[in-house]
């Protein structure tokens, strides 16, 4: 993140980025986990997938895993059909 954004961001809402994105993060799982899987779209297994990479960038390895399952999960449940790598 540039340094002139992240200063402004901390200045303006009071708090360091960290703090801010471990908040978001937070939100983001509370919200997700009110929703059963198949009834949240695409959208939602973005989401799921997100949180995996947010754990994985975070070294939260075990937690990026399960992350990561969950998405493939809700991926299955919306009906996407499974890429073959060939």
């Amino acid at each position: 993140m540039d340094d002139n954004v992240r200063v402004r961001l901390e200045t303006e809402l009071a708090t360091n980025v960290l703090t801010l994105a471990n908040r978001m993060h937070a939100a983001a799982h509370k919200i997700s986990s009110s929703i059963p899987l198949g009834k949240g779209g695409l959208v939602h297994v973005q989401q799921l997938f997100l949180t995996a990479f947010w754990f994985k960038s975070a070294e939260k390895w075990n937690e990026s895993w399960h992350a990561l399952g969950r998405a493939v999960h809700a991926a299955n449940e919306i009906g996407m059909p499974p890429s073959h790598i060939s």
